[in-house]
């Protein structure tokens, strides 16, 4: 009986790789009316690719994929197998991403990747806030404040932009949202006392320093000694550059 078995094996075994070669070589048709139909009947039209199972990762990844945005359904993105690529995105990420459905994150092998990316792409710090792990929350709403602090109408994401460690997006924030104020130690524009213009925060932090220098350039052909003179204006730095009658020595004017 075994012997029988294995000769019928055996006779049917070239029928059963050349079915198998020609679904995974036969053109994608999408006929089906229904996720049920690729389901129950695989009989429904031989050129629906249930040859899916039979690719490579890739290839298979991208099979289901592309029946799961036919069908708008995660259900096919449960035969998706796993990649370890940092470029790859699973097939549910990629769902809601087309969809702009991060709802869908939940189904996901991995939520906290789907949720990072749809936050990512959609520029959705908010999105962030469904993320479980806090140092991939952390990560996911870093860029996002970063990039877009200046429309986030909240001066509230200088401090975490701070958290993070970069202080000179932190600055530009607190500048934009005048958190700032200015000291000029010679009052002005005074260019017969070398001084220096300083802003801080409005807690004390120390931010930028200009001081009044003298520096050389060309004018007309002619090397010339020009004084740069720091002050502040509307709480911020600001500088102006001034000829001097009888040249620049030590950051100011010589009288």
């Amino acid at each position: 009986m075994i012997v029988g078995l294995v000769l019928l094996i055996l006779l049917f075994l070239p029928v059963i790789l050349g079915w198998a070669f020609y679904l995974v070589t036969i053109p994608f048709s999408w006929g089906m009316t229904s996720p049920g139909d690729f389901i129950e009947d695989y009989s429904v039209d031989l050129s629906n690719p249930i040859a899916c199972p039979f690719l490579n990762t890739q290839r298979r990844n991208r099979c289901f994929l592309e029946l799961a945005k036919k069908f708008d359904s995660t259900f096919f993105c449960k035969f998706s197998k796993p990649t370890f690529s940092k470029y790859t995105t699973d097939c549910v990420t990629q769902l809601a991403l087309q969809k702009g459905d991060f709802d869908l994150c939940e189904e996901s092998t991995n939520r906290d990747s789907c949720y990072s990316s749809y936050a990512g792409w959609n520029k959705q710090v908010e999105v962030c806030e469904k993320i479980v792990n806090e140092s991939v929350a952390s990560k996911c709403k870093g860029p996002i404040i970063k990039e877009n602090y200046k429309t986030a109408k909240d001066p509230e994401v200088c401090k975490s932009i701070l958290e993070q460690g970069d202080e000179i997006t932190w600055k530009g924030c607190l500048i934009h949202y005048g958190l700032v104020y200015c000291e000029d130690s010679d009052e002005g524009v005074n260019t017969f006392v070398a001084g220096n213009a300083t802003l801080y925060s409005n807690e004390g932090d120390f931010l930028i320093f200009s001081k009044d220098a003298c520096f050389g350039t060309v004018r007309n052909g002619k090397s010339v000694v020009l004084l740069r003179e720091t002050f502040c204006q509307d709480n911020m730095t600001e500088s102006v550059n001034q000829n001097c009658s009888f040249g620049c020595k030590d950051g100011r004017c010589i009288s």
